[in-house]
C-alpha cells in the first residue's frame, strides 16, 4: 500500500499542489517551483495578478505543440472521491489545436498502485479572449486511484493562457446523499 500523508488524505486545510501561485518560480533561471516538463512557459510578473505578483503564462503558435507544465499529486481514491479544483486564467486569442481536446485547460490523469492509467479528467477548456476570471468545479476521482499528473496549460492549443492561484483540495462528501439504511 502507498503511505499517504494527511496532507495527500485531505486532513488539512492546504492544497494538493506545490507553488499553485507561482510565486516560487525563478524568472533568471525559468525555474518552477513543484512544476516540471515545463514548456513554452514563462513566469512574469502581472499588476493585475488575483494572488501575489507571479503568474505562468503559456504562449504557443504551433497547433499540437505543447505549452504546459506538470505536477504528480497523490490522491487515494479509497478515502478521497472527488477533488475541488480552482484556478484564475485569463486569454489572449486562445484556439484549438490540431483536435477539440488540444485546449487550454488544467487536466489531470489518474493511476493506480501499478501507475497504470484510469482515465482523466479536467476544468475548462477555455477559448478566445477574456480578462481574469476565477474558475471552480469538482473532479471524480476514481476508487483505485493512488496519484494524478495535473497537467496546466495550452495542451496543444494556440494563443495566449495566464494562470495563477491554482488549488486542489479534497471534495467533501454530503452524508445527506450517501446511500442510507432503507426506511422502517
Amino acid at each position: 500500500m502507498l503511505a499517504m500523508t494527511s496532507r495527500a488524505l485531505g486532513e488539512g486545510p492546504s492544497t494538493l499542489t506545490r507553488d499553485g501561485d507561482f510565486e516560487k518560480t525563478n524568472a533568471a533561471t525559468n525555474s518552477f517551483g513543484g512544476w516540471y516538463f515545463v514548456r513554452q512557459a514563462s513566469s512574469e510578473v502581472d499588476a493585475r495578478a488575483p494572488r501575489g505578483k507571479r503568474v505562468i503564462r503559456f504562449r504557443n503558435e504551433t497547433p499540437g505543440r505543447d505549452a504546459q507544465a506538470q505536477q504528480l499529486i497523490r490522491v487515494d481514491g479509497r478515502v478521497v472521491r472527488g477533488l475541488n479544483v480552482s484556478v484564475w486564467v485569463l486569454g489572449d486569442n486562445i484556439g484549438p489545436g490540431q483536435s477539440s481536446d488540444q485546449t487550454a485547460r488544467i487536466k489531470l490523469v489518474f493511476f493506480d498502485e501499478q501507475h497504470q492509467p484510469l482515465g482523466e479528467q479536467w476544468l475548462g477548456p477555455w477559448l478566445g479572449t477574456f480578462p481574469w476570471k476565477h474558475e471552480q468545479g469538482r473532479l471524480d476521482v476514481p476508487p483505485k486511484a493512488r496519484m494524478a499528473l495535473v497537467f496546466v496549460g495550452l495542451l496543444g492549443g494556440t494563443g495566449q493562457a495566464s494562470f495563477d492561484d491554482l488549488q486542489i483540495h479534497p471534495a467533501a462528501e454530503n452524508p445527506s446523499v450517501l446511500p442510507g439504511k432503507p426506511l422502517p
